[in-house]
């Protein structure tokens, strides 16, 4: 076999590898810094009493709590009331942000409850987004909470919505973060109306649980899964909630990347019809679409609906809720549970109890769903994009200081008239 080496000039090569391979400097892209994210959740705004059966504003809270997981502790941000108390409406979280939105019309509040409002998580202070509404449904209350991939967008589904004359929805909506802007997603509807339904999941996909569609006798069991890549909506049929006590309406859920818990929920056996909250966990196992019913070992510590679900990944925190019926007292609380997700215990933490008794709360966080710290910046960009056009005309450069005679100095050059 004969040796071949290869013969080649230096020319030839730098062409062949080099030309046609560059880009205009103006035309760089580079990935964005990733974005570090306090370990933290927030539970918005609030119902304090067990149906607002005055129908009045001072019933309603306006009141921004924090959870802090290092330390287990809840806390009133001083600075972070709402402008315009609201419940019922819809939270969810981006990297940087929590927007709530929606719930329904209180009288002596703004009848609007189409508004969305943005909690910037480094200063902690509300700002009202008006040019946030398009697309959003009027007033869905009840909705779920958000969910999404932490970075780009937040989907919420369901919710009532009487200002079009639909009692129900069952509307797939997104929030697309970097314009701030709503919209529905066409052919993503759930197969049934509803209000008071769970969403949870991971950074590619929601299980949409439950939800009550016709009264109290019409709470719902079905398990759907929602996926972000093709924005499609399917029923899982093999997957369904607990039918012996109508556990799919006023849940609340915390999720790692495998599994999502609810917590509590209505039932209305065995108490002949009455709207009952309970301590009942049930877990699926997202990697196997299957489901454990209530989980022996994993309980919450006092009976309740309409209560707030959050999660940093590691760990789930429920709180506040409503009981009607009793036991006394019948609610709101402000308890506070907390759930290790690595042997699944819960535990009551009054250092987590809620600033105020409330339900109906919009909840968020940086970190829910298991998104990462630091988390992805968004897309890639331009280096050149937000950057001064004359900045690229002129050049700087440093010398001397070599003795302790001599000091340095900076020369500038103009590209465009300067030559040596």
């Amino acid at each position: 076999m004969a040796e071949n080496r290869g013969v080649f000039r230096l020319r030839t090569l730098r062409t062949e590898n080099v030309q046609g391979d560059g880009v205009p400097v103006t035309d760089a892209w580079v990935p964005p810094a990733p974005i570090a994210t306090a370990d933290a959740s927030y539970m918005v705004g609030g119902l304090m009493n067990e149906y607002n059966s005055t129908n009045s504003a001072s019933d309603v809270s306006s009141q921004t709590d924090k959870i802090t997981y290092s330390s287990s502790t809840t806390s009133r941000l001083p600075g972070g009331n709402l402008d315009n108390p609201m419940y019922g409406g819809v939270g969810m979280s981006s990297l940087l942000a929590m927007y709530s939105g929606g719930g329904p019309n209180v009288p002596g509040l703004n009848p609007n409850q189409t508004n969305v409002r943005k909690l910037t998580y480094a200063s902690e202070t509300w700002a009202l987004l008006p040019h946030a509404t398009a697309g959003l449904k009027a007033e869905p209350k009840e909705s779920t909470q958000g969910v999404g991939d932490g970075s780009n967008f937040g989907y919420w589904f369901g919710g009532v919505n009487a200002m079009d004359g639909s009692p129900r929805t069952s509307y797939t909506q997104k929030f697309t973060f970097a314009y701030e802007s709503s919209s529905r997603v066409p052919g993503a509807n759930l197969p049934y109306s509803f209000f008071g339904a769970t969403a949870a999941g991971t950074q590619e996909n929601a299980y949409v649980t439950g939800g009550e569609n016709s009264g109290w006798s019409s709470f719902r069991t079905n398990v759907s899964k929602f996926t972000y890549s093709d924005e499609t909506m399917a029923d899982v049929p093999g997957l369904r909630l607990s039918d012996d006590k109508y556990k799919g309406y006023g849940e609340a859920a915390a999720a790692n990347t495998q599994y999502i818990w609810y917590a509590g929920g209505s039932q209305t056996t065995p108490q002949g019809g009455a709207i009952k909250g309970q301590t009942t966990v049930s877990r699926i196992d997202m990697s196997a679409d299957t489901i454990q019913e209530s989980l022996p070992s994993t309980q919450l510590t006092y009976p309740t609906f309409k209560h707030g679900g959050v999660d940093n990944g590691s760990n789930g925190y429920f709180a506040g809720g409503s009981n009607w019926n009793g036991p006394s007292p019948g609610g709101p609380y402000s308890s506070a549970n907390k759930l290790t997700f690595s042997n699944g215990t819960m535990a009551a933490t009054p250092g987590a109890n809620l600033t105020q008794a409330k339900s109906l709360m919009q909840t968020a966080g940086p970190r829910q769903y298991s998104t990462p710290s630091p988390g992805p910046g968004g897309s890639p960009y331009r280096w050149v994009d937000n950057l001064d056009p004359k900045t690229l005309n002129v050049g700087y450069w440093s010398g001397g200081g070599g003795s302790p005679t001599q000091t340095s100095t900076t020369n500038k050059v103009d590209f465009n008239s300067s030559w040596w």
